[in-house]
């Protein structure tokens, strides 16, 4: 596949050369309709009429510009420069470490001063669109003193904004407000009251934001908390919504969402978080709401926002996980009842997931006929995991099918094995499950034997593999004598010939390769000597039926 050119961002002169293009077509579109506007001279207002922009007026507007903006293009141009020289001489890096040292515990200090700096441009001559520049300095300094980016932004857009509601020798609002009115007045007076309105608001609202700032600040930055240790668990039903995207390779890629108000809830209510508001406003403008995991996760006091939102992460987040080692010959049900006994999710989540959940990356699971634990037996294979406690069921499932898909369905060796049979995979996994359920011995390959003998041959047994594995299988529960010829089941190969519908259990790799390879012999027969552990193979029903009478006088002596 070609590599993808990357993509480049408009500069600012084409953006600027856009927006010069996009309202000079707005004055053709609307050329010669009528608006009301005020005479720069009189102040009164006129009836103007909106002209076309000519070829002219396009070209000479960036000059237009800097002849009639001059003063503050070039205040910030200097305000870049200086900064440029700032970050390059490491002049910013230490005077804001001088900076936080000097204010260490006093901390709102630094807002009272900013701000009050800042108001000084606003009421003097309406500082506004200058103050651009000074927010990466800001930002820096804040958090250098523990107080959120947004504080620093916030600092200065509302000190030069409250200087500019308390307008001193601002001439764009003290002038332009006394010319309007149209009245002689004491110039004198109205700036006696200006500077006391001035201090007024910048005191008030400097108090206000310091105070509110610094509760913020404390809570997002997670200073001055008491420690405190939480197991904090992201619940399924916190889910919103899950999407789907398919990528060019054919790869799908999932991304659940979550709820973040239910989330900013329970960690308030944990003591984590002091202001679920703010949380959710954070977790808005960082995208949140796809970046935690369900599971359950170990949080502290001591994490601000961010980490809170890390640790809520499946990688590189700290959540609880279980070792867990699903023995050779386990049930669906028996492994269902392992996970849930060691945390991995409830009884009732893993069923319903075993039951109904389609695996779509899986070839060998039977999707179709959904509602039964009995579809992914025989897939799930034995081995040990280290599982995410509390997480979404199916990913346990999904990574011991993964597992099974990796070590048997594509294993080469396996592969090949299986291309020579004349059985399914499926009926090859079920043979493996009968094996592994009725030995754990060193004779896999001889009780394969014994049921390939039944199947292929009529004999003595009519086809009938009579196990009594997949009988106990049926019957989920330690059978009786009567089951043998009452119990109703397919699984019942007393009664039913052939194999039964899927496997019994799930077969390790060992019982997998003795179904594909089993011994060579003429046995149909097999009974367990109670002294050797050890089966005892027959070819016919005689020589069973005394090894039988043999094992029954041994087990009561």
């Amino acid at each position: 596949m070609a590599e993808k050119k990357k993509r480049r961002s408009l500069n600012t002169f084409l953006i600027l050369l856009a927006v010069l293009l996009v309202v000079s077509i707005v004055t053709w579109i609307a050329n010669g309709q009528t608006y009301t506007g005020f005479d720069e001279e009189t102040g009164e207002a006129v009836e103007m009429v909106v002209e076309g922009a000519t070829l002219s007026d396009i070209l000479m507007a960036p000059l237009n510009g800097w002849h009639d903006a001059g003063d503050v293009i070039g205040f910030v141009f200097c305000l870049g420069i200086f900064l440029s020289i700032l970050t390059a001489t490491g002049a910013l890096e230490t005077g804001i470490q001088v900076l936080v040292r000097a204010l260490h515990g006093k901390e709102l200090v630094l807002i009272w001063i900013l701000m009050f700096l800042f108001s000084i441009g606003g009421t003097t001559y309406g500082m506004g669109e200058e103050t651009v520049g000074f927010y990466i300095l800001r930002a820096a300094s804040m958090v250098a003193a523990g107080f959120d980016p947004l504080v620093g932004a916030a600092t200065v857009l509302l000190g030069a904004g409250t200087g500019v509601l308390g307008s001193t020798l601002n001439p764009f609002a003290t002038g332009a407000a006394v010319a309007a009115a149209g009245v002689d007045v004491n110039m004198g007076t109205i700036f006696v009251v200006a500077i006391i309105l001035w201090l007024a608001i910048v005191g008030t609202s400097s108090a206000i934001f310091a105070a509110v700032g610094w509760m913020l600040a404390n809570d997002f930055a997670a200073l001055n908390k008491p420690y405190k240790e939480v197991d904090f668990e992201v619940k399924e039903s916190w889910v919103s919504s899950v999407e789907e995207e398919i990528k060019e390779n054919g790869e799908k890629k999932e991304t659940t969402y979550y709820d973040m108000s239910q989330v900013a809830e329970a960690l308030e209510k944990e003591g984590l978080i002091e202001y679920s508001w703010f949380f959710r406003l954070f977790c808005a403008f960082t995208h949140a709401d796809a970046k935690i995991t369900q599971g359950k996760f170990a949080l502290n006091t001591n994490m601000d926002y961010m980490a809170l939102i890390r640790g809520m992460r499946m990688r590189g987040g700290t959540a609880e996980t279980v070792d867990v080692a699903i023995p050779e010959g386990y049930t669906v049900s028996q492994i269902i009842e392992l996970l849930a006994e060691k945390g991995v999710g409830t009884a009732e989540d893993l069923t319903e997931i075993a039951e109904d959940y389609v695996f779509e990356d899986y070839e060998f699971v039977d999707n179709e006929n959904l509602g039964s634990l009995s579809r992914l037996e025989g897939y799930l294979f034995p081995d040990t995991y280290n599982f995410y406690v509390g997480a979404r069921p199916e990913l346990a499932f999904n990574t011991m099918l993964s597992n099974f898909k990796t070590k048997v369905y594509n294993n080469e060796d396996l592969a090949e094995l299986m291309g020579e049979s004349e059985y399914s995979l499926s009926e090859i996994i079920t043979i493996a499950s009968l094996v592994e359920r009725e030995t754990d011995g060193g004779d896999r390959d001889k009780i394969a034997s014994v049921i390939y003998n039944r199947l292929e041959n009529v004999g003595e047994t009519n086809n009938l593999l009579q196990i009594d594995a997949a009988l106990v299988y049926a019957a989920s529960r330690p059978i009786t004598q009567e089951d043998y010829t009452s119990l109703d089941s397919p699984y019942n190969l007393y009664q039913h010939t052939g194999l039964p519908p899927t496997p019994i259990a799930n077969p390790g790799i060992a019982a997998i390769r003795a179904a594909l390879m089993p011994a060579d012999t003429d046995y149909y027969f097999y009974v367990l000597d109670p002294e050797t552990k050890q089966h005892v193979f027959s070819e016919t029903l005689a020589q069973h039926n005394k090894a039988v009478a043999e094992a029954a006088a041994k087990a009561e002596n």
